[in-house]
C-alpha cells in the first residue's frame, strides 16, 4: 500500500472522489476524479508514496468550467498521443480532452441500455489506439466488450458474469492482455477483483484472476493502471474513490501480477 501525499502548491480542488487513471506517454501517472478533476501525480516505489503534483479542472471546448450535471467522471484512457478520453455517467458519452480543454465527445452506443449510475466505467486504449470500453451496467449474461474508433461503436466479445462483482476500470498490458478491475459492494463495504482477458481468436477469450480481496480489506477499489517493474514483470496501480464521505478512504494499492510468461 502506498502513502499519498498532496504536494500542491494551490490545493484549493479536494483530493476525492478518484475514479480513474492511467499512464501519460511521459510518464506521469494521470489521476481522475468524479468531480470533473485530473490529477497529475508520480510514483515512488523505493520509498512507498503516490505524491499528487497538480489538479486541472476539466472545461467544455470553450473553457468555461463543466456543469454539474455533466461532470460526473467515471474512466480515463490515454491516447499514444497524450490526448485523454473520459466516459462520463448520468449522460452517456465518452470526451476526448487536450489538456484540460474539451475537444468532442461521442455518445455512448444506443443499443446499449445504461442506468444512470452504471454507465461505461471501464476505459482502455490498445497499442492501436483503439478505445475499449466495459459499461458498468450487465447485458445479459455478462459485460459487452465495446470500442470506438473513428467515431463509430462496435461489440467485439462479452466479459462473462462471474459473481456479484461490476466492472469499475481497466487497462492493456504491452503484450495486448486487457486488465480489467471489479468490484462489489456490501454493508457498506467493499470487495475487489482483477481479471485479465486474453485474446485468443475472433471473439474468443481467455479469463484468469489474478487478485481477488476479501469484503473490507480495502476501500471502494476503482482505478487501475498497470505498470512494468523496475527489475522485470508486471504490477497493477489500484486507487480507491471514497465518495468525499467521512468514513471512506482514498487508498492506493501496488501489487505484483503473477504471471510466469512476463519478460
Amino acid at each position: 500500500r502506498l502513502a499519498i501525499h498532496d504536494a500542491r502548491e494551490d490545493a484549493n480542488t479536494a483530493l476525492c472522489c478518484l475514479s480513474g487513471a492511467d499512464t501519460h506517454p511521459d510518464g506521469h501517472l494521470v489521476i481522475l476524479s468524479d468531480r470533473g478533476v485530473m490529477f497529475e501525480a508520480r510514483v515512488n516505489l523505493t520509498e512507498n508514496h503516490l505524491t499528487v503534483t497538480r489538479a486541472v479542472p476539466l472545461t467544455l471546448s470553450d473553457g468555461k468550467g463543466l456543469p454539474k450535471h455533466r461532470a460526473d467522471a467515471e474512466g480515463l484512457a490515454i491516447l499514444p498521443t497524450g490526448e485523454a478520453l473520459i466516459s462520463f455517467e448520468r449522460r452517456h458519452r465518452i470526451a476526448q480532452y487536450n489538456g484540460a480543454f474539451g475537444v468532442r465527445a461521442w455518445d455512448a452506443p444506443h443499443h446499449t441500455t445504461l442506468s444512470d449510475n452504471g454507465g461505461l466505467e471501464a476505459l482502455a486504449v490498445d497499442a492501436r489506439g483503439t478505445l475499449w470500453a466495459i459499461p458498468e451496467t450487465p447485458q445479459g449474461k455478462g459485460f459487452p466488450l465495446l470500442t470506438l474508433k473513428d467515431g463509430l461503436w462496435a461489440q467485439v466479445g462479452t466479459l462473462p458474469r462471474k459473481g456479484s462483482f461490476l466492472p469499475a476500470g481497466a487497462d492493456f498490458d504491452d503484450r495486448g492482455r486487457l486488465y480489467v478491475l471489479e468490484r462489489d459492494f456490501s454493508l457498506l463495504r467493499f470487495r475487489s477483483r482483477l481479471r485479465r482477458i486474453t485474446f485468443t481468436g475472433s471473439q474468443e477469450i481467455g479469463i484468469e484472476t489474478l487478485f481477488e480481496s476479501k469484503t473490507g480489506d480495502y476501500d471502494n477499489l476503482e482505478a487501475v493502471t498497470i505498470h512494468k517493474m523496475p527489475g522485470g514483470g508486471l504490477a497493477a496501480l489500484m486507487i480507491s474513490d471514497d465518495n468525499a464521505k467521512f468514513f471512506q478512504e482514498t487508498q492506493a494499492i501496488y501489487i505484483r501480477i503473477p504471471d510466469e510468461t512476463s519478460p
